[in-house]
């Protein structure tokens, strides 16, 4: 029971949650192993909705974007995977379009010794 109690401890997926300007939902999960310099403060103040949605205009609903992994690539390259969740049950070409988790590349940069994103570019998707 002990041991169990222990892996359940150590294996518990820490999600942390934020809300952008265009009131979306962020849900970033394993907080804990994010890279050193793009913390969960870091994206809360960064990352928003029009980072994922090109020419986004709001809606009668919602997104929930759920950032499932960040992985360094390089020095100021950083992999995303995300999942976009319409929260509509209404707009069915929208649900079909965001149904699998989608790859982002994340390049940042500095400006006046400030971290900044630079740019996030969508790299591929799941089938």
């Amino acid at each position: 029971m002990k041991l169990f109690m222990f892996y359940f401890l150590f294996t518990f997926v820490s999600e942390l949650t934020y809300q952008d300007s265009f009131g979306n939902d962020f849900v970033i999960e394993n907080s804990k192993k994010l890279p050193k310099r793009i913390d969960f403060d870091f994206l809360k103040c960064n990352l928003n909705t029009k980072h994922f949605i090109e020419n986004f205009t709001r809606k009668s609903y919602n997104y929930k974007f759920v950032v499932m992994k960040v992985q360094k690539k390089s020095k100021n390259l950083y992999e995303l995977k995300v999942q976009i969740i319409p929260q509509t049950k209404d707009d069915m070409q929208e649900l079909f379009r965001y149904t699998n988790p989608s790859y982002y590349i994340l390049k940042t940069t500095n400006r006046n010794k400030k971290l900044e994103i630079e740019s996030v570019k969508f790299d591929r998707g799941e089938i």
